[in-house]
């Protein structure tokens, strides 16, 4: 592909998102075969090597277009959600790899949308397979913070993949929501149960889906 090729190929690309996706998407890119950036939109990024990135290594492996965990820059400390796909040429030979880097504030942007549609004081929080808050429109203060406590093994885990803050400890990333917490521990589909989920108000009726595309979990909350 020649470089004028590739510029409206991304382009048509950032065009078919819709408005709000747009306003999210930091910078989309071609990656070659190897994983190094042949074309971005993002100055500066152009030559970089990406290639031991989990959005470069599972779509080649396996083909599918991959979606990755909400990820912490090492650069920054911004969280960012990744999309990927495989580029193949007319006689399907690997060309590389077409990836968009979007904020991940973008789930609270969608969670704040939400806010008062099933009555006042009403809202959803989304919370990860280990009950981390990524989206809480409430109280932006709580995002990224969970509502149990992170075992030290788990904690690690999530440091070395950056799927938590850079600066986060152990105890700190605690925002401790007992309710909530015995609540969601076994949640496989729906559940509806009260908790008190702020401080200072009354309580809750809450109703707790799991998603069925990732391990995450939506909290409708409306005050009693």
């Amino acid at each position: 592909l020649e470089a004028r090729e590739l510029e409206i190929a991304l382009d048509s690309f950032k065009a078919g998102l819709k408005t709000k996706e747009r306003a999210f998407l930091v910078s989309y890119a071609l990656l070659d075969q190897l994983g190094t950036n042949v074309f971005s939109s993002s100055l500066g990024e152009t030559g970089t090597k990406e290639r031991n990135t989990s959005y470069f290594l599972e779509p080649t492996r396996n083909g599918r277009t991959y979606v990755s965990e909400i990820e912490f820059s090492p650069t920054d400390n911004q969280a960012y959600i990744y999309f990927s796909q495989i580029v193949k040429s007319p006689d399907q030979k690997l060309l590389g790899v077409l990836r968009a880097r979007f904020d991940a504030n973008i789930f609270q942007s969608f969670a704040s949308e939400f806010t008062g549609t099933l009555g006042e004081d009403s809202y959803p929080i989304l919370l990860d397979e280990n009950l981390i808050r990524l989206a809480e429109p409430e109280k932006a203060a709580l995002q990224w913070k969970a509502v149990g406590t992170i075992p030290p093994d788990i904690f690690k885990q999530l440091a070395a993949a950056r799927r938590i803050p850079a600066s986060e400890t152990q105890p700190g990333i605690t925002a401790a929501n007992p309710d909530l917490s015995r609540n969601l521990g076994a949640n496989n589909a729906t559940t509806f149960f009260t908790a008190q989920i702020n401080e200072g108000k009354t309580a809750s009726s809450a109703a707790a889906v799991r998603l069925s595309s990732r391990p995450w979990t939506v909290v409708f909350t409306q005050s009693q």
